[in-house]
């Protein structure tokens, strides 16, 4: 049975039943906003239960072994729905190198790990420490932060009407290679020929002839990394 809250009660007794409830972020909403926003979580949480009381494994979290209450983190295993605590699975990812289900050993795709940071975010705060990344994701952070470095040198490199054998072994040389490493490295052979293909593109060499030398080099670290 859910009890529908309404208008007879007052601001101070909405509020009081927001905090009971661990509903946060609501401080500065008016009167109505909450009593809709408190009947819609009593319900989601209703269907919620009734929904893992019918396709829940079991009522016992299996990493702290206590009663599961909410929050609660759940994966879908061979059509069959298993819940963690949320606070336990947060704390066991966060000491695991690999994020894997605890019970199945298989992968957590990334997209699950993005709505466990929402609610990491949510109930540890938006500047947590315990947000998640895995390597996926940080590999992919890196290759945007590879992607716009390359593309500030290529700007930079276009904008000088000649570039000095100086500029290219002190300034520019030195950048190429550091970036390169770091993407023949840690990226696939399709990441490295898409940034590389970019920089060929990108370096205007018609008109700054000592730029070709930059080219010559990608060109060359790309048969010595990739000759097999």
């Amino acid at each position: 049975m859910i009890i529908k809250f309404t208008n007879s009660l007052s601001l101070q007794c909405v509020r009081k039943l927001i905090n009971i409830h661990g509903i946060k972020y609501t401080s500065s909403k008016r009167k109505e906003f909450l009593i809709n926003f408190l009947n819609l979580h009593k319900s989601a949480c209703k269907i919620q239960r009734e929904f893992r009381r019918k396709n829940m494994k079991d009522s016992i979290c299996p990493i702290s072994h206590e009663n599961l209450k909410y929050p609660f983190v759940s994966f879908k295993i061979n059509n069959v729905f298993v819940y963690y605590d949320f606070y336990s699975i947060v704390k066991y990812l966060n000491r695991s190198e690999e994020f894997k289900d605890p019970c199945t050993r298989q992968n957590i795709d990334d997209n699950k790990i993005l709505e466990i940071n929402k609610l990491i975010r949510y109930y540890y705060g938006k500047n947590s420490n315990k947000v998640l990344y895995s390597q996926n994701m940080l590999r992919t952070s890196e290759l945007c932060v590879i992607a716009f470095c390359v593309n500030d040198l290529i700007n930079e490199i276009n904008r000088h009407s000649e570039v000095t054998l100086d500029e290219i072994y002190g300034n520019f040389m030195p950048r190429l290679i550091h970036y390169t490493h770091q993407l023949y490295n840690n990226h696939s052979y399709e990441d490295c020929k898409l940034i590389t293909s970019a920089i060929f593109e990108g370096i205007d060499s018609d008109r700054n002839k000592n730029a070709e030398l930059l080219k010559d080099y990608i060109h060359l670290n790309m048969i010595l990394r990739f000759m097999n």
